[in-house]
């Protein structure tokens, strides 16, 4: 099981956790891939980034205890 979690430069390097990522870890034998999350670098220092970051890893242990 693995959640990709990337820090990129921009916007336009999102795409990195579909169409890179996400097949690297197929191809090495990992069974579930859950979404992603990307954070772009200038969000680091925001006030909610902890707070965002802890829902999205809730809501992501949630779906794991179902499987």
């Amino acid at each position: 099981m693995v959640i990709p979690l990337v820090i990129g430069g921009s916007l336009a390097q999102f795409i990195v956790i579909e169409h890179s990522l996400r097949p690297l870890f197929y191809s090495l034998g990992v069974k579930h891939v859950y979404e992603g999350l990307y954070l772009v670098k200038k969000e680091l220092d925001h006030p909610g980034l902890d707070k965002r970051f802890s829902t999205y890893l809730l809501i992501d242990a949630n779906s794991f205890s179902k499987e």
